[in-house]
């Protein structure tokens, strides 16, 4: 008697068992496909996910600085009384910091002032967009790209001359889908040469989109619209050098704007300095959330297919009790018989668990040939298949082990009576 399990053996009974009971068989292993389909689509999901927020924040960099009344890390929790404290920053304050700051630790710096909702017109066409007056290198520390066109010059800057870089949902409003580039739109009854067009970021999350907003001269805005009004949002933008310590940065200019400000020691500052990585923390909080409740969704489905296999397995050992009985009567040891029926479970667990990365290939196929999911990337990594077969696995595994300790236990000469 062979004391270690014959592999083609134990196929060869699963393959038996799988055919005579096709139907309890494929309800069990629907129950594992839905679980691994539900875990590693979510998985595969919340992946592409961060990595397209990631690449998409990597354009600002990883220690860009705003300087602004608001605390970027409590968007939506602030005291509104410490809010009304907290003053907006003013292109004097840019300029101060300009000249004040250390030019070695910073790279570049801008400032911004943003309308949220302006009427601007072409002919019988109007829309409404935000307005961007921007000045420095707005554009070079924000990535912003061009589909078309160029940036405003310095010397356009300087002067507040009345260009502007409209976005792309702008443009297809405006010139119905023509060419928008060297003409002239109606910005606050004033007339502005447009020189570029914004590149459609696309996607179904967008970080800062330009595509339904206009940037100008931040002179021009200026001389149009008093800075110091409650719609008026503005900040300071600053990219550190590459080897400059951003915390050390952070106190400078700190330093800087309350002696700007004339604010006394022990008195609390009245702007905030926020970091940009706040952002990649809140995404991998949120992507944290979607891996659990993935687990949470995909358990249920997996502990039912686990039912499911012990519930085959249970039968299978109660259809094979007598021959489990003869195979110990002639020396079969238990290890065999409990080996033979987990690899059994496991196989079963197996099939299901293929089954249901098959189903996760053929859609991520449909929406790639499709573009269900624009600007998104999905592709089925090599970690979440392994995670995929590995939890096949583990549920074959939880699933036989009970009725392999069953059968491995049986009484052999009970059992041979009991199967007669």
């Amino acid at each position: 008697m062979k004391n270690t399990p014959d592999v083609r053996e134990i196929l060869s009974l699963v393959f038996r068992n799988m055919k005579s009971n096709l139907l309890r068989t494929s309800l069990s292993l629907l129950g594992v496909s839905i679980g691994i389909f539900t875990v590693i689509s979510i998985l595969t999901g919340v992946d592409s996910l961060q990595h397209y927020l990631m690449n998409s924040l990597s354009r600002f960099g990883n220690n860009t600085l705003f300087v602004d009344r608001f605390d970027y890390n409590k968007m939506g929790r602030m005291d509104m009384a410490k809010m009304r404290r907290m003053k907006p920053t003013s292109y004097k304050e840019y300029l101060f910091l300009k000249k004040k700051l250390n030019p070695s630790g910073v790279e570049a710096m801008g400032y911004r002032m943003v309308m949220p909702s302006v009427t601007v017109r072409y002919g019988k066409n109007s829309t409404k967009v935000r307005i961007h007056g921007e000045t420095g290198k707005i554009p070079e520390i924000l990535q912003f790209e061009l589909e078309k066109g160029r940036f405003y010059t310095p010397y356009e800057q300087e002067t507040g001359a009345a260009v502007a870089i409209i976005g792309k949902n702008v443009e297809k409003l405006l010139f119905e889908n023509k060419n928008g580039l060297n003409k002239e739109i109606k910005l606050y009854g004033k007339k502005v040469k447009v020189i570029g067009v914004y590149k459609d970021e696309g996607g179904v999350i967008r970080i800062n989109p330009m595509s339904n907003a206009i940037s100008v001269p931040y002179l021009f805005l200026r001389n149009i619209v008093p800075e110091k009004q409650n719609f008026v949002f503005t900040n300071i933008v600053i990219k550190p050098a590459d080897m400059q310590d951003v915390s050390r940065l952070k106190e400078e200019i700190t330093r800087i704007l309350r002696q700007y400000r004339k604010l006394k020691p022990g008195q609390e500052n009245t702007f905030y300095v926020n970091n940009i990585s706040f952002l990649k923390e809140m995404v991998n909080k949120s992507i944290r959330s979607l891996y659990l409740a993935g687990w949470i969704l995909g358990g249920f489905s997996l502990l039912v297919g686990a039912f499911g296999i012990a519930n085959i397995m249970f039968v299978s050992v109660k259809e094979r009790t007598k021959e489990i009985g003869i195979v110990k009567a002639l020396g079969a040891k238990k290890k065999w018989i409990l080996t033979e029926f987990i690899f059994e479970s496991v196989l079963l667990s197996l099939f299901g668990g293929l089954l249901g990365l098959l189903l996760i290939m053929s859609g991520i196929f449909v929406i790639d040939k499709t573009g269900l999911i624009p600007g998104l990337e999905i592709s089925l990594s090599i970690k979440n298949i392994l995670i995929g077969l590995i939890v096949s696995v583990m549920v074959g595994i939880i699933a036989g082990y009970w009725p392999a300790y069953r059968a491995a236990h049986l009484d052999p000469i009970k059992a041979i009576r009991k199967g007669e």
